[in-house]
């Protein structure tokens, strides 16, 4: 447990550590607001829906007797240009 300085070394309202232990380098702690894991979740969510078409596309033309190198080509043809 880490706790304040008493300031008279100089360094007020400082952090000290216990010896041997380093500080953390990320603070996990905005990670236990409930409205950070909502937002976590559905961006969970939705980056699995975008290639939600690719996989079933694949698993379509494994049952329709289609090469697997064909499918890998039309994958990253429409990966490579969305919008045409």
């Amino acid at each position: 447990m880490a706790e304040q300085s008493p300031g008279g070394d100089g360094r007020r309202g400082a952090v000290v550590l216990p010896r041997g232990r380093l500080p953390a380098r990320v603070d996990w702690t905005p990670l236990r607001a409930r409205a950070v894991r909502l937002l976590l979740g559905s961006a969970t969510c939705s980056a699995l829906g975008l290639y939600a078409p690719a996989m079933h596309m694949a698993l379509d033309a494994r049952e329709e007797g289609i090469l697997d190198s064909g499918v890998l080509h039309l994958q990253a043809c429409i990966s490579l240009f969305p919008n045409f």
